[in-house]
């Protein structure tokens, strides 16, 4: 029986990987897009099998870690295209698959970021195999295989309507478009999609500004509405002016007529506690020393009697001391 992925090494599992790559290659040519799509990714299965020998590991040779990295690369980007095909013919193999365009975008990455990997590392041995296979240089690899996966996550950001990140990564396909010159026809369609793009953009922010604006028109009728209410409210609880003059008018009057009363009735009562105050002023004149007597009566009557009784006693004894004796 074939040996399993996981049974070969990393030259075998490069080798059938390789061999898948051209067999969906042709398929794809022979508009078999179907059949191409399961081919790519049967290879990009074998690349990704943990097998006998890490592809990554320092004892790898060169060239095999070289072969490794344009067939990812190369089968990510048609698995991408594959996608995309199948998903504008709308095919029913296309919604049995449940292939979307979050798909294309993380192929598109996956390849992207591998050659980024290779641009940082330029001139360093996987790059220097890469230019000694002779099947590939950098107009190649740094130019036609970037821009197009940036030409698919462009495509599918559109579609998942992310103009803003769609617009940014066609500004970089632009410019690495414009640094060879034999990039021409990329360099146009990079170009058109960056109307296409920029007038979608163009849609979007109309439409939000267009929400943003209904929505502050409704709060702001709701507001006036609220305000409005709350007027009517208040104008419902405070007396109209006509009637407040009136009631003004009618306390005005009233006060008026008590002030008329006031003068007589104070002067009268003015008057008449003067003439009582003099009353009991003369009284309190007339009774005063009677009211002493009163209070200190008992008190007089003792004094009275103890002073009688202290003269009489001296009074006795001065008798008998002055007295002559009898011979």
């Amino acid at each position: 029986r074939p040996k399993r992925p996981n049974e070969m090494s990393v030259r075998e599992r490069v080798r059938t990987a390789q061999e898948s790559r051209e067999s969906a290659r042709r398929l794809f040519s022979e508009g078999d897009v179907r059949t191409s799509l399961r081919h790519f990714r049967e290879a990009l299965a074998v690349l990704r099998v943990t097998g006998s020998g890490d592809p990554y590991a320092a004892g790898t040779a060169d060239e095999v870690r070289a072969d490794l990295v344009s067939t990812m690369v190369t089968c990510s980007n048609n698995v991408g295209t594959c996608i995309v095909r199948l998903m504008k013919e709308g095919t029913a193999f296309a919604k049995e698959e449940e292939i979307t365009w979050s798909q294309v975008h993380m192929h598109a990455h996956n390849a992207l970021l591998l050659v980024d990997a290779v641009d940082k590392k330029r001139g360093q041995k996987v790059h220097s195999a890469l230019l000694k296979s002779g099947t590939v240089d950098d107009r190649k690899l740094f130019g036609e295989w970037r821009v197009k996966s940036l030409l698919l996550m462009v495509g599918a950001e559109s579609e998942r309507n992310e103009t803003e990140k769609a617009m940014i990564h066609l500004k970089r396909a632009l410019t690495i478009c414009v640094q060879y010159d034999d990039m021409k026809t990329q360099e146009r369609q990079v170009r058109r999609m960056m109307l296409t793009v920029g007038n979608k953009r163009k849609k979007e922010l109309r439409k939000e500004k267009e929400a943003a604006k209904a929505m502050f028109s409704k709060k702001t009728k709701k507001n006036v509405a609220t305000r409005e209410k709350v007027s009517k409210s208040d104008e419902a609880a405070i007396p109209v002016t006509s009637d407040i003059m009136q009631v003004s008018s009618n306390s005005a009057a009233t006060a008026d007529s008590a002030d008329s009363d006031i003068p007589e009735s104070s002067e009268a009562s003015v008057q008449k506690e003067k003439e009582t105050i003099a009353k009991v002023s003369k009284q309190e004149e007339f009774d005063g020393p009677q009211i002493w007597y009163e209070e200190h009566k008992e008190a007089l009557i003792l004094t009275g009697v103890a002073t009688a009784a202290a003269l009489l006693g001296i009074f006795l004894t001065g008798g008998r001391a002055g007295a002559t004796p009898r011979r």
